[in-house]
């Protein structure tokens, strides 16, 4: 024991001893300062200066705090025609910065005639007659046409569904279709749109146009903003347009009215809301013959209505007013997403679409039909009457909801169930009128038989 501990008394003894040499050592060297630091104080007699360190970009005086963020949010590349799509099939589209930068008499169709074995026929320039589409060798009659997934009318009429101001993207996928698309003619594939969602600031925007053949268009659209803390948000919007013929006689016009609702919860879950009412009255073009054609080409005569009333004269059956399409045209749709877990999700989207009005077209005359005519008086029309016979419809209900039960399996697998139901009718009959001075048109009863 004492061995022990007169080993650990002399070990302590030398630490001391080195430590103490070390500091004198220490003590005695010299102080240099760096040649590139400059003090900015002058040293006291006796005291040596500090050195100051150089402050540089990388060196901070204070506790600094370095963010980085990402975010994975979509964003429309290309001016909107490149969107970042991860769907498992061929996707064409378009977003809002591409259609915010076409004409506002553009329609659904306009925005996707750039796209890939997509061809669009245009009627008009201020947009009111709508179009036809053709893809692949097939019309828009073999075409899944969707608004909000809820199924819309043919080309000819899609713009009476939504003004292109309150189209937030269009979809083509060419050649297939969603299986959850609720359409049973989609051989040439699917057109879908998708209208604005609301914004969570309060405004509006408005545009105004001008242009040949007398075409003018107003739109307003205000927006609610979110309102309080309920999470709702809205838009409604107005839009009328006007135009003359392009060649010929006849005034087209068309008044559009847009309301869109959005309410977003907590959890995710989301329900979106729209509906649309449209009203449009527009002459109905006359279609070229071979000679009528050849004559407008090499003499510049025109071959479409004509805005002369005579009825001796063989344009008579060609007066404009005669050859008129009047429509109202209501749809709404509702988009409900419900998140239960983080897994399994409910979505429910219910519509109806209805219309009615009239299309008009010459029919000659009860001595070209060999039809005897009467009017509600009793009072029998001339044999050189003028003619017009419509197409009409009467208030005709299209309803119909898709419901769908889907489960996340893993990040890159999803099982899907689904029910899609319809029930739709439509009401028309076919009346003849005997075309008056003015365009006035008197309902007529016919008598088959000369």
């Amino acid at each position: 024991m004492k061995t022990l501990a007169s080993r650990l008394f002399l070990g302590t003894i030398l630490s001391s001893v080195l430590l103490s040499a070390e500091a004198g050592r220490s003590s005695a060297a010299p102080t240099h300062h760096p040649r590139h630091v400059t003090s900015s104080h002058h040293a006291t007699s006796g005291t040596p200066a500090k050195p100051r360190s150089r402050r540089t970009s990388m060196m901070a005086a204070n506790e600094e705090s370095v963010g980085v963020h990402g975010s994975r949010s979509t964003r429309n590349s290309g001016g909107g025609m490149m969107r970042v799509e991860t769907a498992p099939y061929a996707v064409q589209s378009v977003g809002r910065q591409y259609i915010e930068m076409r004409s506002p008499t553009s329609t659904g169709l306009d925005v996707v005639q750039n796209l890939p074995s997509v061809s669009i026929a245009m009627p008009d320039t201020s947009g009111i007659k709508g179009g036809a589409l053709y893809m692949r060798g097939f019309t828009d009659a073999d075409t899944a046409l969707l608004l909000d997934g809820a199924p819309a009318s043919l080309a000819a009429y899609l713009q009476q569904n939504v003004d292109a101001e309150n189209i937030e993207s269009v979809t083509m996928t060419p050649g297939s279709s969603p299986i959850d698309a609720p359409a049973s003619n989609a051989t040439a594939g699917t057109l879908d749109e998708r209208t604005l969602t609301p914004g969570k600031k309060a405004g509006g925007s408005m545009d105004f146009s001008y242009g040949t053949n007398n075409m003018s268009r107003e739109f307003v659209r205000l927006e609610s903003g979110e309102i309080g803390n309920s999470g709702i948000r809205s838009y409604i919007s107005v839009s009328n347009t006007h135009s003359r013929q392009w060649m010929g006689a006849g005034t087209n016009r068309r008044t559009h009215v847009d309301v869109g609702l959005f309410k977003e919860f907590t959890n995710g879950s989301t329900v979106k809301f729209f509906g649309s009412w449209n009203n449009s009255m527009f002459t109905i073009d006359a279609y070229p013959d071979a000679q009528t054609f050849y004559n407008y080409k090499h003499t510049g005569q025109g071959y479409n209505r004509t805005n002369v009333w005579d009825r001796n004269s063989t344009s008579a059956g060609n007066y404009w007013q005669g050859n008129i399409d009047s429509w109202n045209q209501f749809f709404v749709t509702t988009q409900a997403h419900i998140i239960i877990n983080k897994r399994l999700t409910f979505d429910l989207s219910p519509y109806f679409a209805t219309g009615f009005g009239w299309d008009g077209s010459t029919a000659g005359t009860p001595a070209s039909t060999g039809a005897t005519y009467f009017y509600g008086n009793g009072q029998k029309a001339d044999p050189s009457t003028p003619l017009s016979t419509y197409w009409a419809q009467h208030w005709s209900p299209q309803v119909g909801l898709v419901a769908k039960l889907g489960y996340d399996i893993d990040r890159h697998n999803h099982l899907s169930f689904g029910y899609w139901y319809e029930n739709n009718a439509v009401d028309y009959f076919f009346p003849t009128m005997a075309t008056q001075p003015g365009g006035i048109e008197e309902p007529l009863i016919d008598v088959l038989g000369p």
